[in-house]
């Protein structure tokens, strides 16, 4: 925030000249000192809710920060077991000394101190077996992966001998729409109750439909009905020479198989307490400044900070109290300042807006880089741009579009990644194109380039540093030139646009001559 000096009304010092040089006149007033508002403590405790093959877990991580002997320090972990925060993340059995631990929970519990409990999305994870059969449409009497099909479809045929595919039938599918099913993409049945839907994420082939499916198989089937007869053993009671059986069973894409899933927790904002103990042991000022105009100047505008000079009291003239508030009566010519403590603003409103950040676009923007760590390899594929084998440059002054984003990180290009660069560094950069250096010192370019695999295929370069060497220091303009072509066989003269530059008396690859003029 900007801060705004604007001069305290002394009693009988006349009018007041603003920022401007403007004139005007102004009252403050219910100026306090908020020595009530420096925390003695913070204590924040991160209550994260992780569920684990459905059974509910709470973790719980204390951030404790205080002064302890005239120095600011801050704790984080469980309580008896709190790191400093440099290593807590790199390495949390690093501890802080136990009369330090000590002092930091004792801090905690102290009263009047600056308090909160967040709740956070912790890590959740499942697992699921199922168990599948194979579908076949082959003849059960051959085949024994029909045979248990069946079977398991009608329990009746368990019995039965001679089991046969009456000739000329085949089997079919159709799910609970009356829709055909192909039973070589769901060629499996599922024999558990039901599946849970986080499976779905390992469909094998979406583009087929949902893992499962719910169907109904129906095929033409002779055979030998048996009976079992005390004394007698298994005796044929009913001959069947074309009986149609229908099923309906739960289809599958997978086999019989155990998966597992699991999300990450929600990324904790480590260190949040000492980043809030240091904002609010600033010392804090608040009260009203009205200033009365002409016409409204808008002197000290929102997002502001107000300080008073010339005043008796020495604090307010760097006291810089964010500005809260503003009332214009534009009538009157009359702005009322507030100024102050946020108060709105606590533990859960930072974790609020880090909130607001999480997600797809930001964790590339950092380069996956969500722990804020010291330096990060560039060894896998990220969306940011990156030369290989070095570290990525500055966006402001260079901008990498990849033509294949895993293919420039997978391979090494000494002279600029396939796609489109524009680089403006003054200097650094690379040959960009493999047969073609530029020449020094370095200037703005923009290369377009082909290639996979490390390898480079063509290539469009232009570079201020080609064009402005000792040979050849011009411009190159779009420029009307005379072209010949044919018209339905018949030679015709015209015009074509054409990127170039003025003409000059001696070309550039025989070294010296004069610059165009």
């Amino acid at each position: 925030m900007a801060t705004v000096n604007l001069p305290f009304p002394l009693p009988g010092s006349g009018p007041l000249v603003g920022p401007q040089g403007q004139q005007f006149s102004a009252t403050a007033s219910d100026i306090d000192r908020r020595d009530d508002l420096l925390p003695g403590c913070v204590a924040i405790q991160f209550r994260i809710n992780n569920n684990i093959d459905g059974q509910y877990q709470i973790a719980v991580v204390n951030d404790i920060a205080t002064t302890i002997g005239g120095v600011a320090v801050e704790g984080i972990g469980s309580l008896g077991g709190l790191c400093p925060v440099a290593s807590f993340l790199s390495e949390p059995t690093t501890y802080l000394a136990s009369g330090t631990q000590t002092a930091l929970q004792n801090a905690a519990r102290a009263p009047g101190i600056k308090s909160a409990t967040v709740n956070m999305e912790g890590a959740s994870s499942a697992t699921c077996s199922i168990t599948t059969i194979p579908v076949s449409t082959s003849d059960p009497a051959s085949d024994d992966t029909a045979l248990t099909m069946w079977q398991f479809l009608a329990p009746q045929l368990v019995t039965a001998s001679g089991l046969t595919l009456v000739t000329g039938s085949s089997v079919t599918a159709v799910d609970d729409f009356g829709n055909s099913l192909d039973l070589t993409k769901y060629s499996y049945i599922l024999l558990d109750n039901a599946i849970p839907g986080w499976l779905n994420t390992y469909n094998p082939n979406p583009a087929y439909g949902p893992l499962t499916k719910q169907a109904t198989i129906t095929g033409q089937l002779a055979y030998t009905e048996n009976a079992t007869i005390e004394g007698a053993g298994m005796v044929p009671t009913k001959i069947a020479t074309h009986q149609e059986f229908s099923a309906h069973c739960t289809l599958c894409q997978v086999s019989t198989d155990t998966f597992a899933y699991s999300t990450a927790s929600e990324e904790i904002p480590y260190g949040l307490a000492g980043y809030i103990y240091n904002i609010e042991n600033i010392l804090q000022f608040e009260g009203t400044y009205t200033i009365q105009e002409n016409e409204i100047t808008d002197m000290c505008p929102m997002g502001s900070c107000l300080s008073l000079t010339g005043s008796a009291n020495p604090d307010w003239a760097n006291m810089k109290a964010p500005v809260q508030s503003i009332h214009y009566d534009i009538a009157a010519g009359r702005t009322e300042l507030r100024f102050g403590v946020a108060a709105h603003l606590g533990a859960k409103d930072m974790v609020e807006l880090n909130r607001a950040n999480r997600g797809i676009r930001p964790f590339y923007f950092i380069g996956g880089n969500v722990a804020n760590q010291a330096e990060v390899s560039n060894t896998s594929p990220v969306s940011n741009a990156q030369r290989a084998p070095g570290k990525g440059t500055d966006q402001n002054s260079q901008t990498i579009t990849h033509q294949n984003l895993a293919d420039s990180q997978a391979h090494v290009y000494s002279y600029g990644n396939p796609g489109i660069s524009i680089d403006t560094r003054a200097s650094g950069q690379p040959k960009y194109l493999e047969n073609a250096g530029l020449s020094e010192p370095t200037k703005a370019t923009i290369a377009m380039i082909d290639g996979s695999g490390g390898v480079y295929g063509a290539g469009i370069r232009l570079s201020l540093s080609d064009i402005s060497g000792e040979t050849y220091a011009g411009t190159l303009y779009c420029r009307e030139e005379p072209v010949c072509y044919e018209v339905d066989g018949t030679p015709t003269s015209g015009f074509i646009m054409v990127l170039a530059s003025a003409p000059y008396a001696t070309s550039i690859s025989e070294g010296g001559g004069p610059s165009p003029g």
